[in-house]
């Protein structure tokens, strides 16, 4: 998970979409309704984009383009990518 700052979440699984999760608790949760004791959860790490260009050695000038579809954690995201951005890596993000 990508966020302004690193830590770890629980993430619920959707039951219907094989590629959706969303936080399970929380200010930035959205998505799937309630959650019940059908969902599967998931803990993963949070890495701000800076943490993982560095962990990666990435150049962010060598960066073209951020795609953000984070269901209304954009901001978290965001605030997280710093270096992109100065760099002038373009942002593409679908606003929740």
């Amino acid at each position: 998970a990508v966020a302004d700052q690193p830590g770890e979440v629980e993430m619920v699984l959707s039951l219907t979409n094989s590629g959706g999760a969303e936080i399970k608790s929380g200010a930035a949760r959205q998505g799937f309704g309630e959650v019940t004791a059908s969902h599967r959860t998931v803990k993963v790490p949070v890495r701000t984009l800076e943490q993982l260009i560095d962990q990666h050695e990435i150049d962010p000038g060598q960066v073209a383009v951020v795609w953000s579809d984070t269901q209304g954690a954009e901001a978290g995201v965001i605030a997280g990518g710093r270096k992109l951005w100065s760099a002038g890596t373009c942002l593409f993000a679908e606003l929740w």
